[in-house]
């Protein structure tokens, strides 16, 4: 689209240039024409007695003139042009400014190849809010050997620089150049201009923080020791114990107790499942953490100060139902902090020391998602206006400045399944239904 306007543009503006050109010339003329009549009269002029002089010098006045009116006329023809011109590029500077590509990137799954977890990227192009069709960036396998490789299905993926695709496992994969760059495991915690940085806790490799330069595209390890990323100390959950335990590991010190008693952990439907409590470090010396009770049907958020070993408790959440999944913190596209279980999501005001809950989802670029599914589905809204009601999974909802996609489901006898990819925008101001058969991950969106 941009191709065939800026073609357009060039044409015109040729036009344009070959209609000045000729102007010019004409005026080019008209200029030697006077000059040449203004140096015959001054040779006459010359050659005349007194009172020829004085009845020459009134012609020369009306000769004047006449070049003035003349000169003035040239002046105004090349003024409308300049205006005719500037207009026209204005418009078209409008025209193009106004003209808008964007991309859905989407993760298939490959039914043919369940043992890899093979899953292919695409990409669903929208011009001015029309679909105009997909395209395969790329394949990657879930599992190698056995054990996990890159994999788009599991977390939250994040697309940085409308080029670099990280997967909720910390895998980073090029979607210009179409490959992947890094296969490892790792947390992104920070991004930060031209970096991504990434915390790796493993059993195996250890702890430490990685940064990939989006210039140089290489991917190393911070080999200094007291480099810091995140705020917060190095403390875990140990789930060998009921009720769980919360352990602080100071460095170059023996693990300390912070929290003797932490709950139980919530209730997960899938008992395979492993659930987790979430920590959440404000500073380096304050954490959050969930403390369910023992029947995982009310739970506590609690503030502990990890100096004094001081807990306030910010609110309680009861009537809590076996989860889907495991709660989380996170932020919110206004940067609110907010906590996530199954009966809600919820706000923390750490300053008022309040937990309020809230029934709809900032999804960003004026998008809200209603959070509690209901029978019809969640309410979606624009800008504060309702635009629609679907059956989604939150964690695939993705918006850019004038879209919103997810992964769309139907209920049938209470189990979700899926119907493609349902994709709304500003532009047409309409929904778009587009089959798409097993989606492992709507990804993100990428603005050309």
């Amino acid at each position: 689209m941009y191709k065939t306007l800026l073609k357009k543009l060039l044409l015109a503006f040729t036009v344009l240039t070959s209609v000045m050109v000729r102007l010019l010339r004409r005026i080019e003329i008209s200029i030697n024409s006077w000059l040449t009549a203004i140096s015959a009269f001054w040779l006459r002029l010359l050659s005349l007695p007194k009172h020829g002089f004085l009845l020459n010098t009134s012609v020369m006045v009306r000769l004047l003139r006449r070049i003035e009116i003349s000169i003035n006329s040239w002046l105004t023809a090349i003024s409308a042009f300049w205006l005719m011109a500037f207009y026209f590029l204005l418009n078209t500077s409008a025209s193009i400014a106004c003209a808008q590509t964007i991309s859905l990137i989407v993760a298939h799954y490959d039914p043919a190849a369940v043992k890899t977890l093979t899953q292919h990227i695409y990409r669903y192009t929208f011009e001015n809010g029309e679909y105009k069709g997909k395209e395969k960036l790329l394949t990657v396998n879930g599992k190698e050997n056995g054990k996990d490789y890159v994999r788009c299905d599991v977390g939250e993926n994040n697309i940085y620089k409308n080029r670099f695709l990280i997967s909720g496992c910390g895998n980073i994969i090029d979607l210009k150049e179409r490959k992947i760059i890094s296969a490892h495991h790792a947390r992104l915690v920070k991004s930060s201009g031209d970096s991504l940085i990434f915390y790796t806790n493993d059993v195996f490799r250890g702890k430490f923080y990685s940064v990939f330069n989006c210039n140089t595209l290489e991917y190393k390890e911070v080999k200094d020791l007291l480099f810091k990323a995140i705020p917060g100390q190095d403390a875990e959950v140990d789930y060998s114990e009921t009720p769980r335990k919360i352990w602080l590991y100071p460095p170059d010190k023996e693990k300390q107790l912070l929290v003797n008693n932490a709950g139980f952990g919530e209730h997960l439907i899938q008992q395979s499942q492993h659930a987790e409590i979430p920590l959440y470090w404000i500073d380096n010396t304050h954490l959050l953490y969930p403390n369910y009770n023992t029947e995982q049907t009310a739970l506590s958020l609690m503030l502990l100060d990890v100096k004094t070993r001081e807990q306030t408790n910010l609110g309680s959440i009861n009537g809590i139902v076996p989860a889907r999944n495991n709660s989380g913190f996170t932020h919110d596209a206004l940067g609110r902090l907010i906590y996530r279980c199954e009966k809600g999501i919820y706000v923390i005001d750490l300053q008022r020391q309040v937990l309020s809950q809230i029934q709809m989802v900032q999804q960003g670029n004026n998008f809200e998602v209603e959070y509690a599914s209901q029978d019809y589905g969640h309410t979606i809204t624009y800008s504060l206006k309702e635009i629609g009601k679907y059956h989604f999974g939150l964690n695939s909802v993705k918006t850019c400045k004038t879209a919103i996609a997810f992964a769309q489901e139907v209920l049938v006898g209470g189990e979700a399944y899926p119907q493609g990819l349902a994709v709304w925008n500003s532009v047409t101001k309409k929904w778009k239904t587009i089959d798409a058969e097993e989606v492992a991950a709507v990804i993100g969106w990428i603005e050309n």
